[in-house]
């Protein structure tokens, strides 16, 4: 969401989600795909269905897929 937002959050998020779950990997990869799967559905219902009368009206496809936790960082 901070994405598309244009905020950008890589500089303390992932140390901000491991703290949160005490260390525990699989808990966060648990907790990123609810998260993940809810943003990305947060966006879609957000952006409107792009026309032929208004061809930049779809600007999710621009955004790519949310970007997921670097667990190999970790």
């Amino acid at each position: 969401m901070c994405q598309a937002l244009g905020l950008d959050t890589a500089a303390y998020s992932d140390a901000y989600v491991l703290g949160w779950a005490d260390g525990d990997i699989d808990l966060v990869k648990q907790c990123a795909q609810t998260v993940l799967r809810v943003a990305k559905q947060i966006l879609t219902d957000l952006t409107p269905a792009q026309t032929d009368s208004d061809p930049d009206a779809d600007n999710l496809a621009e955004l790519g897929e949310p970007a997921g936790l670097d667990l190999a960082a970790a």
